[in-house]
C-alpha cells in the first residue's frame, strides 16, 4: 500500500495542475442517463446482441494472503439488480454504461467525479469515503461486488474474500485491469464483461468504439511528435521538502497505459515499493507524478517546497517544472478515466 494515499493504493502528480472539483456523496439509487457503453467480446471488441441468461463470465479469486490467483468463472441466472461498488471508479465506469439504477451502494469516494456522470453519482448512496469492510458490504444484501482486487480480501478494510461472498450466493467481479500483467486491453475487457453481465452490450460496444478513438487519437500524435523516450516517476511522500517515490513497478495497466504516450516507468524493474531520495535523484526521471485527494496534503505548498529546494535543483523533474499532479481517482481508478490523464499529459509534454 501507498502512504500517501491511506490505504488506497499509488499516488501520481502533474506539473500544470489538473484539479477537478470534489464529487458530491448522494444517497439513494440512481438511474444513469444512458450514456455510452461498452462490452468486450473474444478479447476486447465489443458486442451488441443480447445477452441470454445464464450467462458465464471469467474471472479470478484470491488465496486470503492475495499472493496466489486463481481461475473463477461467475455465472449470472439474470442481471444483477442490487451491485456494491468498492471504488469510485468502479461506480463511474457502471454509470456510463447507464447501470446507476442497479447501484446500492459505493465506497472509496474520495476524488473527482467525471463530469458526464456527475449528477447521476450525486444521487448513489455513498458508504464511505475509505474502503468498505465485509460488515457493510453483506449488509446492502448485494447481488453482485464490483471493484479491484486487493478489496476482496479478510481484513478490516476488504469486503471479504471471493470464496466467501460466493458461498453467501453473492457473485463477485474483479476487473481484470487490477490484476497482475494487465495491460489496457483489459479495461476494454471489462467493459465487454459488465455489457454482458447487464445486458447492456450495446452501450458498452459504443463506448468502446469512443474509447479506441481517443486512444487512437493519442498514439497518432504521439507518432507525429516523436522524441526521445521520457521517464516518470510517482511520487510517495514529501517531508519537509524531501521527498521519496512509490516505484510501480506492479501497476502494469497504468505502466501500459502511459506507453501510449511513449513515457517509461523509471522504476520498473525495482525490487523493492519505496524508493529512497538517493536513489530518486541519481535515476534522474524527466517528470514526477503525484495525486491528490480529499483530506490529503496540500500538493501544491508540497510542490512548490520541491521547486524550492536546491539540492534537488540538478533533477531534470525539478528544473524543468515537471511535477505533475492528477486526481487521485482520475489517475488510480483503474477505469476508463486513465485517458484523460493521457490527454492533459499530451498537451503539457
Amino acid at each position: 500500500m501507498h502512504s500517501l494515499v491511506r490505504n488506497r493504493g499509488i499516488p501520481f502528480c502533474m506539473a500544470g495542475i489538473f484539479l477537478l472539483a470534489l464529487g458530491c456523496s448522494g444517497k439513494g439509487r440512481n438511474a444513469a442517463s444512458p450514456a455510452q457503453g461498452s462490452s468486450p467480446a473474444a478479447a476486447v471488441s465489443g458486442t451488441r446482441s443480447g445477452t441470454v441468461y445464464p450467462v458465464t463470465v471469467p474471472n479470478y479469486a484470491l488465496s486470503l494472503d492475495g499472493s496466489v490467483w486463481r481461475d473463477q468463472d461467475q455465472t449470472f441466472d439474470a442481471a444483477p439488480e442490487r451491485v456494491v461498488v468498492l471504488t469510485q471508479g468502479g461506480a463511474e465506469l457502471l454509470l456510463r454504461l447507464g447501470l446507476g439504477d442497479w447501484i446500492v451502494g459505493v465506497g472509496a469516494v474520495s476524488g473527482s467525479v467525471d463530469l458526464e456522470v456527475a449528477e447521476a453519482f450525486s444521487k448513489l448512496t455513498v458508504f464511505s469515503e475509505n474502503y468498505i469492510g465485509k460488515e457493510i458490504v453483506l449488509g446492502a444484501q448485494p447481488d453482485l461486488v464490483l471493484g479491484r482486487a486487493p478489496l476482496f480480501a479478510e481484513a478490516d478494510w476488504g469486503a471479504g474474500s471471493v470464496d466467501e461472498l460466493n458461498r453467501y450466493g453473492i457473485r463477485t467481479y474483479i476487473q481484470n485491469t487490477s490484476r497482475p500483467g494487465a495491460i489496457i486491453e483489459d479495461l476494454y475487457r471489462d467493459i465487454t464483461e459488465l455489457g454482458q453481465i447487464f445486458d447492456a452490450g450495446e452501450r458498452a460496444a459504443i463506448f468502446i468504439e469512443e474509447l479506441r478513438e481517443r486512444e487512437g487519437g493519442l498514439r497518432a500524435a504521439v507518432a507525429a511528435n516523436r522524441g526521445p523516450a521520457l521517464s516518470y516517476a510517482y511520487l510517495n511522500r514529501i517531508v519537509d521538502g524531501v521527498p521519496n517515490a512509490y516505484a510501480g513497478n506492479k501497476d502494469t495497466f497504468l505502466a501500459s497505459a502511459m506507453e501510449i504516450l511513449g513515457l517509461v516507468n523509471v522504476f520498473r524493474d525495482a525490487q523493492r515499493d519505496i524508493i529512497d531520495l538517493e536513489t530518486l535523484i541519481a535515476a534522474d526521471p524527466d517528470m514526477l507524478l503525484w495525486f491528490s485527494y480529499a483530506g490529503g496534503p496540500d500538493v501544491l505548498h508540497l510542490r512548490d517546497e520541491l521547486y524550492a529546494n536546491a539540492a534537488l535543483g540538478g533533477m531534470k523533474s525539478i528544473a524543468n517544472r515537471r511535477i505533475y499532479i492528477f486526481d487521485y481517482n482520475e489517475f488510480w481508478g483503474y477505469s476508463y478515466r486513465i485517458f484523460s490523464v493521457l490527454e492533459k499529459l499530451a498537451a503539457n509534454l
